[in-house]
């Protein structure tokens, strides 16, 4: 977030739909009203923002599954592929424009490994942790974490692309720096508070540093991938 809310880019927007998606499809979907239907509006928006947000679109229906809501997928799937694609053929587009997005270019193992230190960094161990201890929202972190990491997968592999799995991500992330904080402090006797400042302070600190490198690499040195790099050593 610190590189990229810097600039002007659309990535910011598509955060926002992330973000805001996540929150009407857990608050709407076990409404008995058809205000369910407002997701119907806004997943559209949010592809059109951006394509790999195609994403949102498949976590609403497996989150709709796990909750047993079968009959809202259809409406709502239906209404946003008619808006997507009315919007589409108004501007003259097609599904070659819509694919050219994701071309191979940057795609590997090595790739998202990478994507996941300059995201997440150590804090992805502790997601994993938060996600064990926690109870009540697993229906909502697997399900979107599925469809998101999934649709990153089909797209290229940068750190720009694989944070939008965030509104899963940091919580976990947090749920697991309190675990954390209370396994130390039962076993050293200390306050969990402190340990939970530590945590987050250690946590910022690494996130400026690789902030700082990530732009060095590709803004001072220009490298965007191992590619060009091993042109340059060539």
């Amino acid at each position: 977030m610190i590189i990229w809310g810097l600039p002007v880019m659309v990535d910011m927007a598509a955060f926002f739909f992330a973000l805001l998606n996540c929150w009407l499809i857990t608050r709407l979907l076990s409404d008995r009203s058809p205000r369910y239907m407002v997701v119907a509006l806004t997943l559209p928006l949010a592809i059109l923002t951006k394509p790999n947000l195609t994403s949102l679109l498949l976590f609403f229906m497996l989150y709709a599954i796990f909750q047993r809501r079968h009959s809202r997928i259809l409406p709502v799937v239906f209404i946003t592929f008619i808006l997507v694609g009315v919007v589409y053929l108004g501007l003259g587009l097609g599904v070659e424009d819509f694919v050219t997005y994701g071309y191979l270019r940057h795609q590997g193992f090595f790739y998202v490994v990478n994507a996941l230190l300059f995201c997440f960094h150590w804090g992805f161990p502790l997601a994993v942790w938060g996600y064990f201890s926690e109870k009540s929202q697993r229906d909502f972190y697997l399900t979107y974490l599925i469809s998101t990491f999934g649709g990153y997968l089909l797209f290229v592999h940068n750190p720009r692309l694989l944070f939008i799995i965030y509104p899963a991500v940091l919580p976990l992330v947090v749920r697991g720096m309190e675990a954390c904080a209370h396994r130390i402090a039962e076993r050293w006797q200390q306050k969990p508070e402190r340990t939970v400042t530590a945590l987050v302070f250690g946590y910022m600190l690494t996130s400026n540093v690789l902030t700082l490198l990530y732009l060095l690499i590709t803004r001072t040195f220009q490298y965007r991938s191992v590619e060009s790099l091993t042109r340059n050593l060539q």
